[in-house]
């Protein structure tokens, strides 16, 4: 999985990513925007549609 998206100040970007299989992906921060945020480590964590689904519900403190 990569992604680039560089830093506009003042404004508040997003990304969408969609991972083909469930797994775990980690990297890093590419930008120089603060104070050793070069190295501000990432980790996101792909579920399947089911999980999600069940870590809303209990987020939400219900069920789905």
């Amino acid at each position: 999985m990569g992604i680039k998206m560089d830093a506009a100040p003042g404004r508040l970007n997003a990304v969408m990513a969609y991972a083909t299989a469930p797994g775990e992906f980690v990297g890093q921060c590419s930008e120089l925007c603060g104070p050793s945020h070069y190295a501000m480590p990432i980790n996101v964590r792909a579920v399947s549609p089911d999980e999600y689904r069940k870590y809303i519900a209990i987020v939400r403190g219900g069920s789905l």
